[in-house]
């Protein structure tokens, strides 16, 4: 997959906040869960699904929102 410069410049990604800041937190602690698990070349999907989620908490996706996010998630997979 191929990115463009334009497009990703675009996104916003959140600051760092007090109220968001124990998701973030549980974002990067879900990654290094990852990480190992990829090490040991185990799967990852149920860490990458609580990211998923969380992200969705981070940008307050509704649950509509959410489902949308899901079903583009699982075409490019």
């Amino acid at each position: 997959m191929e990115y463009k410069k334009i497009f990703v410049e675009q996104i916003h990604i959140p600051k760092e906040t007090r109220q968001n800041s124990p998701i973030m937190l549980e974002i990067e602690n879900l990654v290094d869960e990852i990480q190992k698990a990829k090490n040991q070349n185990s799967e990852t999907d149920q860490f990458e699904d609580q990211i998923d989620t969380l992200v969705y908490d981070l940008y307050g996706l509704t649950n509509n929102e959410r489902n949308i996010m899901a079903n583009v998630s699982k075409q490019t997979q």
